[in-house]
């Protein structure tokens, strides 16, 4: 059937001219439709101008039957009709005539394009004998060559994809390939079209050797063998020489590296968290070799195969793992009494006295250890050191309730003040290198992380301060419960007759025992002198308040006595009193001799003390205390 198109071609044909030229309508008929196509167009159009005209025929019959009646005209008719159809007739047989000529030419120019094919085949087939006698990696050009040339003529044997294959793994095997080798063996398989052949085979390849490079459930040995390291780059090696077109590294080694890894999609050894530090260990070794791999390929850990393998590690659950970890191992300790470290502290550690301290500072700085820590969940360990540091803190705020011995109240002071100097520093700068990596110039990062860990360090030095309070409370507490002594001594020299005292009373030495075992522990001179000064200044102030009372009551009875006008019994009470104040006496300066025992080199300020205490014995007119 003639279409519109090929009817546009022929409408000259339709309105015949004296000057058509038939040779020059079919040239301009060539250039836009083959030859064969153009002579059975117009054979076509000669057959719908006869079938018009048998349709004309029928569409007038009557008409046309009139005609055997009546001639009349016919003649005249028939040669209106006849005349365009002979001219019709005449144009198409000429076109037929110089179209079969022109057919007759193009089939003997496709007879000479097949003789030439089977001469190029013929040629190309004694390439590989060529190939044979070359050196490996010399022949990629003449495999260049060979593929273009069937790329051309639309014939690739299977020959021509072995020889490639070989070479291909001979450029992958080689210790130094070169790297022209390499772009002509890369434009083979792009000319022959084989691209995927090249993927796939060299995945085989790439598969077989990683397979032997040794255990894969420890990826931190089996990530950095040399034979990997060594096939990693020589992939990135066939990419630089393949320009954009090839991506070896991408669609070649890394699924072999899966493969090998993960030999079926059930496989889970690789990911489980049931070991936290395997875990930790494989998902490091790997996200460190993914980082190389960023060397050889920028932003290669960007690509969603990569993505999607580092996925199947399920870090909430490894974070959640190393959290009730965290937590369990607080708490334990917590809930135990206090007692001394059993060994010295590690690297990095603060040197504290306490476990309870050294756990604090162990969980807080685990969190940032190269074996727990893992960059994708940095906000996470941050969180957890920040909320071990606020428990041990809440742990704090009990203390001074819960009945805790002064010497033993003195070590945890002297441990948290040691916590919080460590808090604010080493542990801060530690979080900021694990957190921040490389990015340590991060402002405002290094801001966070400084003013949280600086806040709970501030809490510490709080908690050391009501320590300290709680401490010396107990002292004296515990100092003050020999002072009892003190107003039964009235009831040895209330009488007459008695004595006049020559050495100290008992109660001193527990007087004194309280402080000297409370501050045997401090093992700072400053922290001891201190703390003797503010406990020592406490009891003399109860030691003179005794004194006082004792000797009060004594003189105001003998002034009674007096003004009453018993001279003998305000003789007896004056007497009295001056045993009294004398065996007082005594007793300061056996408490002053054992202060200076028990501060050895540390000043308590003792001499102000005593005289703070000996001025309410020898002198009546001394203030009554508030």
């Amino acid at each position: 059937m003639i279409t519109d198109d090929q009817l546009a071609l022929l409408e000259r044909l339709r309105t015949p001219s004296p000057d058509f030229n038939v040779p020059l309508f079919v040239r301009q008929c060539r250039s836009q439709l083959p030859l064969t196509t153009l002579s059975e167009i117009m054979m076509q159009y000669g057959n719908q101008l006869q079938q018009d005209l048998v349709q004309l025929l029928n569409t007038d019959f009557e008409q046309y039957i009139s005609l055997s009646t009546s001639l009349q005209g016919t003649e005249q008719l028939v040669e209106n009709i006849l005349h365009p159809i002979n001219e019709v007739q005449r144009r198409l047989n000429s076109a037929l005539t110089i179209t079969s000529a022109e057919s007759d030419a193009v089939q003997k120019l496709l007879k000479q394009k097949k003789e030439l094919d089977e001469k190029r085949m013929q040629v190309i087939s004694k390439l590989p004998l060529e190939f044979d006698q070359l050196p490996p990696g010399k022949c990629a050009g003449g495999i260049e060559r060979r593929a273009r040339i069937a790329a051309r003529i639309g014939s690739v044997d299977s020959d021509l994809a072995d020889s490639m294959k070989q070479q291909l793994e001979y450029l992958i095997n080689a210790e130094s390939p070169p790297p022209h080798e390499i772009a002509c063996l890369l434009r083979a398989f792009s000319a022959s079209g084989f691209t995927e052949i090249a993927y796939a085979h060299c995945r085989d390849l790439l598969r077989s050797h990683l397979t032997a490079c040794g255990e894969h459930e420890n990826l931190a040995v089996f990530l950095t063998n040399v034979q990997l390291l060594f096939l990693a780059q020589r992939c990135s090696l066939f990419d630089q020489n393949g320009s954009t077109k090839f991506a070896f590294l991408k669609n070649c080694f890394f699924p072999a590296l899966v493969d090998v890894l993960v030999p079926n999609p059930e496989s889970k050894t690789l990911f489980t968290v049931g070991q936290p530090a395997t875990f930790h260990s494989n998902f490091t070794a790997l996200m460190t070799f993914i980082e190389y791999l960023d060397t050889l390929r920028p932003d290669f850990s960007l690509t969603s195969e990569v993505v999607a393998f580092v996925n199947r590690f399920n870090l909430d659950v490894y974070f959640r793992v190393r959290f009730n970890f965290f937590v369990t191992r607080l708490e334990s300790i917590l809930q135990q009494p206090l007692s001394k470290v059993s060994k010295p502290p590690a690297k990095l550690f603060p040197s504290v006295s306490l476990e309870v301290s050294a756990t604090v500072a162990e969980v807080a700085l685990s969190c940032f250890h190269a074996d727990v820590f893992i960059t994708k969940l940095a906000p996470n360990f941050f969180s957890i050191s920040v909320q071990m540091l606020a428990r041990f803190s809440a742990f704090l705020s009990n203390i001074p309730e819960s009945g805790i011995d002064s010497g033993m109240c003195l070590i945890l002071a002297t441990d948290v003040k040691v916590l919080s100097l460590w808090v604010k520093s080493e542990l801060a700068d530690f979080c900021i290198k694990a957190v921040l990596r490389e990015n340590c110039g991060n402002l405002e990062a290094r801001d966070i992380i400084t003013s949280t860990f600086g806040t709970n360090a501030d809490k510490f030095l709080e908690h050391h301060e009501i320590l300290i309070l709680t401490a010396v409370k107990n002292i004296v507490q515990l100092a003050v419960l020999a002072l009892d002594a003190v107003p039964r001594i009235k009831a040895t020299y209330g009488r007459s007759g008695q004595p006049t005292p020559t050495i100290p009373l008992l109660y001193v030495q527990q007087l004194v025992q309280p402080l000297e075992h409370g501050l045997k522990d401090v093992a700072s001179d400053a922290a001891r002198a201190d703390l003797g000064r503010r406990a020592l200044s406490e009891i003399a102030a109860a030691y003179r308040n005794a004194c006082f009372e004792l000797l009060d009551v004594m003189r105001q009875t003998e002034q009674s006595l007096r003004r009453l006008g018993s001279t003998s019994g305000s003789h007896i009470i004056a007497d009295s009193s001056g045993k009294i104040a004398t065996q007082l006496r005594l007793d300061v300066q056996e408490f002053q001799r054992l202060l200076t025992l028990a501060s050895g080199d540390s000043d308590w300020d003792i001499e102000t003390s005593i005289a703070f205490i000996l001025k309410a014995i020898d002198d009546p007119a001394t203030p009554k205390p508030d």
